[in-house]
């Protein structure tokens, strides 16, 4: 099937969300998230050539650091409703990537399957990054904290429509 289906367990500890410990959701939501890189006013999506690859890796200075742009969206499919969020990360380098990096990285393929090639958890990528502005998995690809907060406002908001738990 084209979608999986798995299980989250959320830990309420919002005190206003008054609902007996006891508990338990039959609830589906669907989950879209999708990113993209920034450098220097352009618009970096997956390179589609390893050529590409390289000009977007080549890109990334001290002087223009690339930034992701992320957005998750989760849609409660009982009512329809949904729930967005954007989020923003800048990675900041001690200086460029070497070429010999890119080079490496390249050979390898996996990063042409990411947004302006950037993949930061790559060995060769960590010892170039000085610092991270906005979170880590914002970068990685989805922010678990604004997940985690969109599913909870859809829960909140899902109570009142009548017996969403049992």
């Amino acid at each position: 099937p084209p979608f999986s289906s798995f299980q989250i367990s959320i830990n309420i500890l919002d005190s206003s969300f008054n609902v007996p410990s006891t508990a338990s959701w039959k609830r589906q939501f669907l989950i879209t998230c999708d990113q993209v890189v920034i450098n220097d006013r352009c618009i970096l999506e997956k390179p589609e050539t390893t050529a590409e690859a390289l000009q977007f890796l080549s890109r990334y200075t001290t002087e223009h650091p690339p930034q992701t742009v992320g957005s998750v969206i989760v849609t409660d499919l009982d009512s329809k409703k949904r729930y967005l969020s954007v989020d923003e990360a800048t990675i900041h380098l001690r200086g460029p990537i070497p070429p010999e990096h890119i080079d490496a990285m390249i050979k390898e393929g996996l990063i042409l399957n990411c947004a302006g090639a950037l993949k930061i958890e790559h060995d060769l990528v960590q010892p170039c990054v000085l610092r991270i502005d906005g979170g880590e998995d914002t970068v990685k690809g989805i922010s678990q904290e604004t997940l985690s907060r969109l599913l909870l406002m859809a829960l909140k908001e899902g109570l009142g429509e009548g017996d969403k738990y049992k």
